[in-house]
């Protein structure tokens, strides 16, 4: 059956909802609202079925290419996202917070099919605070134009850290800690701790641990289905083997994320994208490259205006498509390759992507602006 010949806008949106039965909740038109704000066609042309449980089941299809259409029910979707009810309220009701990696969300997640799809559904659900944005335009103001390289550090000095976040300039620090779990291998990681819980499985249907996740690898190919655990956060019992150096706990976000899986050749483990607060990359195992672009080049690399605690890009590096996305020719990165032991400090707004050039395991932890200013201008009240 052909698409409908129905661009979904917001102000349009009940018309898409004419497929769907009569007593169809607020929850999906809600949703499509949200969706339809701030589509732009980044994905291809992508069909995504949007399931909401419950008495009935109720679903529909979109159809996302260059306008955001619905098709009918009996169109096989690319990607199915399927929704407890009370999930999705929750999603709706706090589009500032909503993450599927958060546990309190990903338990009544339920995803099939292609991933990015998805994923890219998922992601148009969220909405930055008004501060995230006021914070985005101080960094383009304070970051330089351009650097040839990311200045590096040898010692872990945070004096320096803070200096770099103050005037929005990354900074490496090599050999910044010394972790035990720098000199365990995979197999010992998992004999060690492969009991812990690590996410839920929103496949499976139940709690995925350490061990199965490091333990899918062996069987894994390098490509764009390699696993990645994509920064799911990490429960305090995982974070302990991970104490981040430089500072005292309180400075950091409470949780830590978790970005490892196998090497990929030619395809992203992460897409482009910039944080909504300084970011701390610290390498664990294997080698990982990351290109990074200045927050003044936003407008070169088609940002997408639905999110949250992360704003994600529409281009692809890896394999841009320069006719849908000519501006991105302009954009000039900043490559650096991290090794274990490494810490990598990106400040806020600056866009980066990443390979992994091994099989490679990263954790991460956030750090506030407003706690690296107030440091900096003690520390002058001190030297004054």
């Amino acid at each position: 059956m052909d698409a409908m010949n129905l661009a979904v806008t917001p102000t349009r949106a009940a018309r898409a909802l004419s497929i769907l039965p009569d007593a169809a909740p607020e929850l999906l038109e809600l949703s499509i609202e949200r969706v339809a704000e701030h589509h732009l066609p980044c994905m291809g042309l992508r069909r995504v079925r949007l399931v909401v449980t419950g008495e009935p089941v109720l679903s529909t299809t979109l159809e996302m290419g260059e306008t955001l259409v619905a098709v009918a029910d009996d169109i096989v979707p690319d990607a199915t996202v399927t929704f407890a009810p009370e999930t999705l309220r929750a999603a709706l009701d706090a589009p500032r917070l909503f993450d599927a990696r958060i546990p309190e969300f990903a338990s009544g997640i339920r995803i099939e099919g292609h991933a990015l799809t998805a994923q890219y559904l998922l992601q148009l659900l969220k909405r930055p605070e008004p501060r995230v944005l006021t914070r985005f335009g101080y960094a383009r103001e304070l970051a330089p134009r351009w650097l040839e390289h990311v200045p590096e550090c040898d010692t872990p000095d945070p004096a320096r850290v803070v200096e770099s976040l103050v005037a929005s300039i990354p900074l490496l620090l090599r050999g910044a800690f010394h972790w035990p779990a720098l000199d365990w291998s995979l197999e010992e990681l998992i004999a060690r701790h492969g009991a812990m819980p690590l996410r839920h499985d929103s496949v499976a249907g139940r709690p995925e641990t350490l061990g199965d996740f490091l333990g899918s690898w062996r069987s894994a190919a390098a490509g764009a289905d390699a696993p990645y655990s994509a920064g799911c956060p990490l429960s305090a019992q995982l974070a302990a083997l991970f104490p981040f150096p430089l500072f005292a706990a309180g400075a950091y976000h409470p949780v830590a994320q978790l970005w490892a899986g196998v090497r990929r050749e030619h395809t992203l483990v992460t897409p482009l994208h910039c944080d909504i607060a300084a970011s701390f990359l610290a390498q664990v195992h294997g080698r990982k490259k990351l290109w990074l672009y200045a927050p003044w080049q936003r407008d070169l690399l088609y940002p997408i205006e639905g999110f949250n605690t992360y704003q994600p890009c529409c281009v692809d590096v890896a394999r841009p498509d320069l006719r849908r996305f000519p501006r991105f020719a302009q954009a000039r990165p900043i490559e650096v390759i991290v090794e274990p032991g490494d810490l990598l400090v990106i400040p806020t707004g600056w866009f980066h992507c990443v390979w992994a050039l091994d099989d490679v395991i990263s954790v991460s932890r956030f750090m506030d602006d407003t706690w690296a200013v107030t440091k900096h201008a003690a520390v002058q009240r001190a030297s004054a």
